[in-house]
């Protein structure tokens, strides 16, 4: 059985940039979002429906949900997997019984900075909009870009937080992957319990055009080559930043 564990955490946070980190490492598989815990909410909804319920026992049950984890990586010849997917916090009492040695590592980051750099990526491309988005301004986008990408994700942090699983949760800061890598990668590797591995931070490079275009955001999954932490003018206006200020709940009881 392979190692199991996850990325989770709130969109624009440096996820796939973790993710194109850790892929250097030669034993670990890592990815950007998939199916995998989308297809598991939805196996756990089929065995809930009243009659079918009760034509299998809980053990049948988890260890169905624990053999479908082991196919979908079955062509994966690496020992240890990290998989990706913001809702994998609202989810830790299963995993808890599925692979109770997972661990979930936290990207996250100023909630006004996560809204201006969607709002960024709308000017970059400013003909493209997520379909469901046909918002013509920067104070709907914004409620679009918050209710619709980061409201859903930012309850799932606080469901696994503050549930009796949250010591299986390491909460990075974005700022501090881009200023320190290195220091930001000691203390993962020092929680997941696997020995540090040297990692080249000036080549990290990585897109995934196919499913951003696909998604309709361009961008949305690329890093740039080297690791560092650009400063940046803020592009949304002083009083949205405002609004959106002082959601980082995880500052009150964290520190890294």
């Amino acid at each position: 059985m392979k190692q199991f564990h996850m990325i989770a955490g709130l969109p624009r946070s440096g996820s796939t940039l973790l993710s194109s980190i850790l892929s250097q490492n030669p034993q670990f598989h890592t990815g950007i979002s998939d199916p995998l815990n989308g297809a598991i909410s939805r196996i756990i909804r089929e065995f809930s429906v009243g009659g079918v319920s009760t034509q299998c026992t809980e053990e049948q049950k988890l260890s169905a949900l624990s053999g479908f984890i082991d196919g979908y990586y079955n062509h994966i010849d690496k020992p240890i997997v990290f998989n990706t997917s913001r809702y994998w916090t609202g989810m830790l009492h299963v995993m808890d019984k599925l692979r109770s040695n997972a661990k979930v590592i936290c990207c996250v980051r100023d909630i006004p900075w996560i809204i201006n750099s969607f709002e960024l990526l709308h000017k970059k491309s400013p003909t493209l909009l997520p379909s469901e988005c046909a918002e013509d301004d920067v104070y709907r986008r914004s409620d679009y870009w918050f209710n619709n990408l980061v409201v859903k994700n930012l309850n799932s942090l606080k469901e696994g937080f503050f549930s009796p699983y949250k010591e299986k949760m390491l909460f990075v800061e974005y700022e501090n992957l881009a200023r320190e890598p290195q220091k930001t990668m000691k203390t993962i590797y020092k929680f997941i319990g696997e020995p540090y591995f040297k990692h080249d931070f000036n080549n990290v490079e990585s897109s995934h055009d196919e499913f951003d275009i696909a998604k309709q955001h361009v961008g949305l999954h690329k890093t740039r080559k080297k690791v560092e932490f650009i400063e940046q003018a803020p592009v949304i206006p002083p009083d949205l930043w405002r609004a959106f200020s002082g959601q980082e709940f995880w500052r009150d009881f964290t520190s890294q």
